[in-house]
């Protein structure tokens, strides 16, 4: 799944690859160019390239099937070596949005992956979210009151 090597105008590079949309057959095989920019994992560049002589032709709609975002999120999160941790799915916000309860949650997940692998959890989770400080500490004020984290004392992170 990972590469690493150098681009022509000689930056250290990474590579990660996946067979998309199915995990074992494809038919394509999706390949990201990473290259670090102050410390933190940019892409870079892409391919998709078809692996079997049956893949459909690229068009907009299958793009946007892609779902690249997550892709990018995963594959960094696995260049940058701090464990995925996913909160069980029966965790319900009530009276919250989908997407403000998605992004509380994903808050989460990257406050406890960076506890636990002894990282100051806030800060990752405003690097991961390109987030300013106060926002991400505001994100993580709110994902534990909404139970996703556990408490606190001030100035002492926990998970």
């Amino acid at each position: 799944m990972f590469g690493t090597g150098r681009c022509p105008y000689g930056a250290r590079v990474e590579e990660t690859r996946r067979r998309w949309p199915d995990p074992e057959g494809g038919p394509y095989q999706l390949t990201l160019i990473w290259t670090r920019v102050n410390g933190r994992p940019q892409v870079a560049g892409l391919h998709l390239d078809p692996i079997s002589d049956g893949a459909p032709a690229v068009t907009t709609s299958l793009l946007r099937d892609l779902k690249l975002a997550e892709i990018m999120i995963e594959d960094r999160e696995a260049l940058d070596h701090i464990p995925q941790v996913k909160l069980p799915a029966d965790v319900v916000v009530e009276g919250m949005r989908p997407a403000t309860v998605k992004r509380l949650r994903r808050a989460a997940e990257i406050y406890l992956a960076a506890w636990r692998a002894g990282e100051r959890p806030t800060k990752e989770v405003g690097r991961r979210m390109n987030l300013t400080p106060a926002a991400a500490a505001n994100l993580v004020r709110r994902a534990r009151e909404a139970g996703l984290l556990p408490p606190t004392s001030a100035g002492v992170s926990q998970g």
